[in-house]
C-alpha cells in the first residue's frame, strides 16, 4: 500500500475455514476449576466398573504404573481420561482421579503433574486384544473409551478430545470384525485406521500425535499469551517485542520442570 494510505484489509479467501478450526482450541484445564457435574463423575465411575467387569487373566498387563493385577482395560479408561484432558493437571484433589488413584502405583499425593499418552499407545490397549485374536476382547476395551470420552463431553474443559475419542471409539465398535482382518497387517494398520476415523472438526487433539513439532509451536504461543495476561500492558520495544514476553514464559516453564 502507498505511504500513508493505512492497512489495507485482508481479503477473505485468506482466512482458514477449515472443519478442524469449527472445534476450537485444546482445553488445557482438565482437572482445573470447579468440580465437574455429578453427572459426569456418575458416567466415569460407570465406565470403571464397566474397565473393571472382566477376567484380569483376559486382560493382563505389566505397565509399571499399575498394582498388579489391574486389567488393561482401567489402564485404557485412565489413558482415555488423561488424553481427553489435554493437559492433566491437578492441583488438588479431583473427584474424576480418586476413583483410579487404588490401581495406581503413583501415591495421590504425587498425582499433580501427569503425562498423557499418546494416540498410539491409547489405541494399542485396543489392538493388542486383535493381535491375540480377541474380537470380544477388543471390543470391551473400545466400549470402556467411549463411555469414559462420552461421559466427558458434557464438560467443556475436556473437548475437543473427549468428541475425537468418542466418534473413534464408538466407530471402531461397529469395525472390529474389519479391524481383525487389519491387524493381519501390522499394528501401524489399525493404528492408521483409528486415525482416518477422527473427524476433521475433532482433528486438533490429533495433532499432538500427527505433529508434535507443530504442537509445541502452538503451545508456546499459548504459553506466550498467558504470560502478557498475567503481566499487563507493556511498552512497546523496538524489533519483536513478543520474543520478550516468549522467553519470560519458557523461562518459568523450565523451573517449573527443575
Amino acid at each position: 500500500a502507498p505511504r500513508g494510505a493505512g492497512t489495507p484489509p485482508v481479503p477473505p479467501q485468506l482466512f482458514p475455514t477449515g472443519p478442524d478450526l469449527a472445534a476450537g482450541r485444546v482445553a488445557p484445564l482438565g482437572f482445573l476449576g470447579p468440580v465437574p457435574d455429578t453427572a459426569v463423575v456418575a458416567r466415569i465411575s460407570q465406565a470403571l466398573t464397566t474397565a473393571l467387569a472382566v477376567d484380569p487373566q483376559q486382560f493382563a498387563q505389566r505397565d509399571p504404573m499399575f498394582q498388579p493385577g489391574t486389567p488393561s482395560t482401567v489402564a485404557a479408561a485412565w489413558g482415555a481420561l488423561l488424553w481427553c484432558a489435554g493437559s492433566p493437571v491437578a492441583l488438588t484433589e479431583h473427584p474424576l482421579i480418586e476413583s483410579f488413584i487404588p490401581f495406581l502405583t503413583t501415591s495421590a499425593e504425587r498425582l499433580h503433574w501427569m503425562m498423557p499418552p499418546d494416540f498410539a499407545t491409547l489405541a494399542g490397549y485396543y489392538i493388542h486384544r486383535l493381535g491375540a485374536g480377541d474380537g470380544g476382547g477388543a471390543a470391551h476395551i473400545a466400549r470402556v473409551m467411549y463411555e469414559v470420552a462420552a461421559g466427558l463431553r458434557a464438560d467443556p474443559r475436556f473437548r475437543p478430545g473427549a468428541d475425537a475419542l468418542a466418534a473413534i471409539t464408538g466407530a471402531s465398535l461397529r469395525m472390529v470384525n474389519q479391524d481383525m482382518a487389519t491387524v493381519r497387517y501390522g499394528p501401524d494398520a489399525v493404528l492408521q485406521e483409528w486415525r482416518r476415523r477422527c473427524p476433521a472438526e475433532y482433528a486438533t487433539p490429533m495433532v499432538r500425535d500427527t505433529a508434535p513439532g507443530e504442537y509445541l509451536r502452538l503451545a508456546l504461543y499459548d504459553l506466550q499469551q498467558i504470560v502478557a495476561g498475567l503481566t499487563g500492558p507493556r511498552p512497546s520495544a523496538p524489533g519483536r517485542g513478543h520474543d520478550e514476553v516468549r522467553r519470560a514464559g519458557i523461562a518459568v516453564l523450565a523451573a517449573d520442570l527443575q
